[in-house]
């Protein structure tokens, strides 16, 4: 693991200036460590989110079709009623 202060030495701003330099000094590796984890669960619960939000989609459209043709069914049905108490 690479020191802060060596890191802040060796980063490059003339690409990108930090809006802000955090005061690193009380950041442990036990802190470090579980920042990291936190990201990666996010990162992970996102993709999973994707994934479920992508199928959800999908049905919601199938469901709309199945819908759609149905009541194009049930329109016609009733033409067809509505003719035989003419005649």
């Amino acid at each position: 693991m690479v020191p802060a202060q060596e890191a802040m030495r060796n980063f490059d701003s003339s690409e990108q200036t930090p809006v802000h330099v955090p005061n690193l000094k009380n950041l442990t590796v036990t802190k470090f460590e579980n920042y990291c984890l936190i990201l990666t669960a996010l990162e992970e619960n996102l993709a999973e989110y994707k994934m479920i939000r992508e199928d959800l989609n999908i049905t919601f459209e199938e469901i709309c079709q199945v819908n759609a043709r149905g009541m194009q069914h049930m329109g016609e049905s009733e033409d067809k009623v509505s003719y035989s108490y003419m005649v």
